[in-house]
């Protein structure tokens, strides 16, 4: 067996493993690195739509804001190229959760590619649903530039914000037709099934990572391979990590994903984040968590409404606004999904009650869902309050808008929680780093 590693970073796996008899693609990594060099795209502010042609370049779309160069368009992401992992010649590919999920479709599709995907159920619903936001995020935006002139070196590499990789690496994101044609190459796994791909048993074990999350096992006649991928032993929403197998008779381990916070834990950055909100809150301020409408978010709520419940000082009718396209279904979906669940929130299920308390906060009032910022939330949006809003990198989406709402207000905070966000384009609102991978 011979293992090639594709990954660029730590944290963005990706492999080739092969046997006499087949290739088996783990991962399928995107870079949204290359979002930093565009524009965020919002629906009505005056420093976007009025920022500057930077002359010198004789390229419309190229403006400056905030002393930086951006492009004005659809922002790209770096994935790792279909030629050189010859996807033609994979025969399957392994999915480890829904984040990596979300670049299947660039790996897929047009690139010579005919075997299976294989991922568990609820990283495929959930990865799914990440792919449609962006999709929807991506037809929002107007500025479509028509050439690619930009990227020159002897134009990009003039930027003061110069790109920090070869623009002409770069990819635009993939259309709504790609997507669904990836998703009918998919077959779902539960956690330790087992399945044979071309005489290689393979198994998805418990991570811990989020929902859905799987590490895998590969046995052949002659060797076990263990692949360990983003995890956590210490989760308290979903299933924890699964250990034993990894231990067991393992001849090869590939370890990836390592955690890069050596001086704290999840609890701390947890307690950081609870303490930060509210402070802002009691100082009627209001606050920005851009994030994902998946994942961690849905402990988030839990822990804000506490904040709310329990805080003197804090209005008990202080509204949490989720703003996404997808953000019905993925509250949904976490309500249903009980299997992937803690042990804590599958007893919820069977008692019976539901394993967050969403629908509670929703009928209360105190939980609010909008599609978007059309329509009734620009009738019903009031402050003090907490908005949860994609895109965490501030490129696309709404809480890039919501940000230049409640700018001019010291008392707001936008809190990021992830290594995703570019401070650049922030203006005048408080910055909170509340570290990554809440």
């Amino acid at each position: 067996m011979n293992i090639t590693s594709y990954t660029k970073h730590g944290h963005k796996p990706c492999y080739v493993l092969q046997w006499p008899n087949s290739r088996i693609l783990l991962d399928t990594p995107i870079d949204y690195t290359p979002f930093f060099s565009f524009m965020p795209h919002v629906y009505q502010s005056p420093r976007f739509k009025n920022a500057h042609i930077v002359k010198k370049f004789g390229i419309p779309y190229i403006k400056e804001l905030s002393h930086r160069v951006y492009i004005d368009g659809p922002p790209e992401i770096f994935h790792v190229s279909a030629e050189m992992l010859k996807m033609d010649r994979i025969d399957a590919i392994l999915v480890s959760n829904y984040e990596n999920f979300i670049g299947l479709p660039f790996y897929t599709e047009n690139t010579g590619f005919s075997g299976k995907i294989y991922a568990t159920e609820i990283a495929f619903q959930y990865g799914k649903l990440l792919m449609e936001e962006m999709l929807e995020f991506m037809e929002r935006i107007e500025a479509r530039p028509d050439d690619a002139t930009w990227k020159k070196e002897e134009i990009c590499q003039k930027f003061p914000n110069a790109p920090s990789m070869n623009p002409m690496t770069w990819a635009s994101f993939y259309k709504a037709a790609d997507m669904h044609r990836c998703l009918t190459k998919v077959i779902t796994l539960s956690f330790n099934q087992t399945i044979e791909l071309f005489r290689v048993k393979v198994t998805p074990i418990v991570s811990g990572h989020t929902y859905g999350s799987a590490n895998w096992i590969f046995e052949t006649e002659n060797e076990k391979i263990g692949y360990l991928t983003a995890s956590n032993p210490i989760s308290t929403d979903v299933k924890p990590m699964e250990i034993g197998p990894l231990r067991s008779d393992i001849d090869y381990l590939i370890i990836n994903s390592m955690s890069r916070l050596i001086d704290t834990s999840t609890q701390t950055m947890g307690v950081s984040l609870t303490r930060t909100v509210t402070d802002y809150l009691k100082n009627h301020g209001s606050v920005i968590l851009p994030i994902c409408p998946v994942g961690p978010i849905f402990e988030m709520i839990e822990a804000i409404s506490d904040i709310i419940s329990s805080t003197t000082g804090i209005s008990p009718d202080t509204p949490i606004y989720l703003i996404s396209p997808v953000a019905k279904s993925a509250i949904a979906m976490a309500s249903i999904s009980a299997e992937w669940m803690s042990e804590s929130r599958q007893k919820a299920v069977y008692l019976p009650e539901e394993p967050y308390y969403h629908s509670q906060f929703i009928k209360s009032g105190r939980l609010r869902i909008y599609e978007s910022l059309y329509g009734n939330f620009s009738k019903e949006f009031k402050t003090p309050c907490v908005i949860l809003a994609s895109h965490p990198s501030l490129r696309v989406g709404d809480a890039a808008h919501m940000i230049e709402v409640l700018g001019s207000d010291p008392k707001n905070a936008v809190i990021i929680t992830g290594p995703f966000s570019n401070f650049s384009i922030l203006g005048k609102l408080e910055k909170k780093w509340i570290l990554a991978y809440l």
